[in-house]
């Protein structure tokens, strides 16, 4: 029986982990792509660094530049107001931006014992900042904008982050473990904005359209819209405070 059981357990295939994915995508010996990643590592730099540490920048680049995890264990109990890997971050920097290859990655993360509540509402609520009230309004260049920039990305994102609204908001209520102000955060990520959509729309149909931001904005997606709709609220006395 313990032959057959040793056996089971070789012939069983690794359990997908944080600490193991498929780092194929970073192409590490093509030297084309190498020197093409590290050319737009300081416009990444110069956005991620603010209120981070030097530690913690560099385990964002070890990530973009060759898919090298953090150490996730030593993060695990670091309760700081901006994480290293946060989920945003994650996927952004991901070199795919297909859908397909993506999707099973969030929902690793999102899974994984190893990550900390604040990696996943952080990642929510950067990635609902930048893409509906800063890049909507925003009349800077990409090289002034002070934020990341996802280009068409941003609705690759959006459609696994925002497709099964269910699975996100149990499994965000479930990583806040009874949190007293966890209430407040679930909230803030899916009834994010309500009627002030309308101003940032209007701000986006008010940009250049030639500015990349105007091209790329997510409130041109049907999707997206019928997201936003989702999150008017009933009382609506206390929507514009």
């Amino acid at each position: 029986d313990d032959k057959r059981q040793s056996e089971q357990q070789t012939e069983c295939p690794d359990i997908p982990s944080l600490e193991k994915i498929d780092t194929s995508f970073w192409k590490t010996k093509d030297k084309v792509w190498k020197d093409e990643r590290q050319s737009q590592w300081p416009a990444i730099e110069r956005v991620v660094k603010g209120n981070r540490r030097k530690t913690d920048v560099n385990v964002i680049k070890q990530y973009f530049l060759r898919g090298k995890m953090p150490k996730w264990e030593s993060f695990r109990d670091w309760d700081d107001m901006f994480r290293h890997l946060d989920l945003n971050m994650f996927l952004w920097l991901h070199p795919s931006s297909d859908l397909n290859v993506l999707k099973p990655l969030y929902k690793l993360y999102m899974e994984s014992n190893l990550i900390h509540w604040r990696d996943v509402t952080l990642g929510y609520g950067l990635f609902l900042k930048h893409e509906f009230i800063v890049a909507p309004s925003t009349n800077r260049t990409i090289e002034e904008y002070p934020f990341p920039y996802m280009g068409d990305k941003n609705i690759v994102l959006f459609r696994i982050m925002f497709g099964d609204l269910d699975y996100a908001k149990n499994k965000i209520k479930i990583l806040g473990d009874g949190k007293k102000d966890f209430e407040n955060r679930e909230k803030y990520i899916f009834e994010f904005m309500g009627y002030h959509h309308f101003f940032r729309i209007g701000e986006w149909l008010l940009q250049d359209q030639d500015s990349p931001f105007c091209k790329n904005c997510l409130y041109q997606y049907d999707d997206v819209l019928e997201w936003c709709l989702t999150t008017l609220t009933k009382d609506k006395e206390n929507e514009f405070r």
